[in-house]
């Protein structure tokens, strides 16, 4: 995940978003979380963290939102981002495929790497509509894995603002638990 971003100022700390991804592919044998952004003090740039990577892995694909990518020509050193991985481009429902063609072969065109390759990801809701979902108390439990779900709820990540029901019985259990821990034990 990315660290502190110089485009964006709404956005959920960067230890939450590392640990939300770390949970998330844990045990996928082939993906790694990295946190080589997260570590960083101030802004973090793409280009330098690609460089790292240059120098720590053989091959990896830099995996973007189709958001993103239409988006890149605005970010720091663009051109060093395009030429320094091979891309996956991930094309979720409400984006436009067509679009995300277009600029590929403008810059396949333009002589920048020519191993971008886009998916079309079909997935019912988008990490927005996720934390709008959190944040309205509206169910969300199925579109996150559950090692991410269970951290959402610990956390109480988008929560802000109210309430939250099954936030506070979590929170009274852990409390609970803490307080029983070692109670009925004999020394």
């Amino acid at each position: 995940p990315s660290g502190d971003s110089y485009m964006k100022t709404e956005v959920t700390d960067k230890w939450h978003r590392y640990e939300m991804v770390r949970r998330a592919v844990e045990d996928i044998d082939w993906a790694e979380c990295s946190d080589i952004e997260t570590k960083q003090e101030g802004p973090s740039y793409t280009a330098d963290t690609m460089k790292d990577f240059m120098n720590s892995f053989d091959e990896y694909y830099w995996i973007m939102g189709a958001d993103a990518f239409l988006s890149i020509t605005f970010w720091n050193r663009w051109w060093d981002i395009l030429n320094n991985a091979q891309h996956l481009v991930v094309v979720g429902r409400g984006d436009n495929t067509a679009d995300v063609i277009h600029q590929m072969e403008v810059f396949q065109a333009d002589d920048y790497q020519d191993e971008i390759h886009y998916v079309d990801f079909d997935y019912p809701i988008s990490s927005t509509q996720v934390r709008k979902s959190i944040k309205n108390g509206e169910p969300y439990r199925f579109y996150v894995p559950q090692k991410v779900y269970e951290y959402i709820e610990k956390e109480a990540l988008y929560m802000e603002g109210h309430f939250n029901a099954r936030v506070a019985k979590n929170h009274l259990i852990e409390w609970i638990r803490n307080k029983m821990d070692g109670f009925g034990t004999t020394s």
